[in-house]
C-alpha cells in the first residue's frame, strides 16, 4: 500500500463474516523500525458484534528531509480466547 509524503496511507480493513462469541484480536507490528512511519493502532480487537475493523499506516511529518522510507512490511498476528477459529488470508 502506499503512503504519500506528508501523509497516510488509506484505511485498511479486516473483516470477519460471523462476529466472535468472545473475542479475537489482529495484532500489528512493524517488520522493522522505518523512520517516520507509524501504524495508527497496535491491535484491532473484535469482540462480540464487531465484524469489521481498520487500521493505516501513517506518516510522521517530523521526519527529517531525505530519510524516506520506500519499501517496508506489517506483521499479523492472531490472539484473543477465540484466535484458534480464525485465521488471516
Amino acid at each position: 500500500m502506499d503512503v504519500p509524503y506528508g501523509g497516510n496511507s488509506l484505511d485498511t480493513t479486516f473483516s470477519i463474516t460471523y462476529a466472535t462469541d468472545i473475542n479475537v484480536a489482529v495484532g500489528l507490528n512493524l517488520a522493522s523500525q522505518y523512520l517516520g512511519i507509524k501504524l495508527s493502532t497496535a491491535l484491532m480487537n473484535f469482540t462480540e458484534g464487531i465484524n469489521s475493523l481498520s487500521f493505516r499506516i501513517v506518516y510522521d511529518s517530523s521526519v527529517i528531509i531525505g530519510s524516506e522510507v520506500t519499501k517496508g512490511s506489517v506483521i499479523f498476528s492472531l490472539t484473543g480466547i477465540d484466535s484458534t477459529i480464525f485465521y488471516l488470508s
